[in-house]
């Protein structure tokens, strides 16, 4: 028997292993069966599989420097807060007085409902006023209070407001010597009224007609 090359004794272990028919040996060939070779991947084939179909799935794989090895590398798509973003949102000032918070269904301060209410008819304004004031003009709805006056000719204002009811209302305190009180001529006076010393008065002018009350005072 000639000797066999090293080629052929590689060729012939081969062909024995994939054919199926058996060991190694000598002999001069032995018949081997066709090698089938997929040309797709699969998961339950034992054939072998040619390269470009591996090297083409592999071409599929994400890169290892694509893979990501940290958070921010990611897609944030669910909205998860970040370490800061959450200390932010749990540290945010707490508001402790209602100026702290936006005012978006009108509600009113307490000055304001007051200049509200001050500013009704029905709500008497009091002014007081000083010994200088002998010729004032009087607005309607509002109490003047006059010091001790030795004399007092009060105008009266016309009213604004002639649907509401409007009323001048004073008070003056007339001392040792009467006070001598001028009221406008259209202003319908009681019978015999005549201001006495040592008195405090109250006048109300309504509809054009004077009430006066009076009360002692110690001289």
């Amino acid at each position: 028997m000639p000797e066999q090359s090293f080629t052929d004794v590689i060729r012939e272990y081969l062909e024995s292993q994939f054919s199926g028919g058996g060991g190694g040996g000598g002999g001069g060939g032995g018949g081997g069966g066709d090698i089938t070779v997929d040309t797709e991947m699969s998961a339950t084939s034992t054939n072998p599989v040619q390269n470009k179909v591996i090297t083409a799935a592999l071409a599929l794989k994400a890169a290892i420097a694509d893979i990501p090895t940290k958070v921010s590398q990611l897609l944030n798509d669910s909205g998860y807060q970040t370490a800061a973003q959450v200390r932010t949102a749990i540290t945010a000032a707490v508001p402790t007085k209602t100026s702290d918070l936006a005012n978006d269904s009108g509600f009113q301060t307490a000055a304001q409902v007051q200049a509200a209410v001050n500013g009704k008819a029905d709500k008497c304004r009091r002014i007081a006023m000083t010994a200088s004031d002998t010729t004032a003009t009087l607005n309607s709805n509002t109490f003047y209070v006059f010091p001790e006056m030795a004399t007092l000719t009060p105008t009266l204002a016309p009213p604004t407001d002639n649907t509401i009811t409007n009323e001048y209302h004073f008070a003056f305190d007339s001392g040792s010597t009467a006070t001598v009180l001028t009221l406008p001529a259209s202003v319908l006076q009681p019978d015999g009224f005549t201001v006495e010393a040592n008195m405090h008065y109250e006048i109300s002018i309504l509809e054009g007609a004077m009430t006066a009350q009076g009360w002692a005072v110690t001289a």
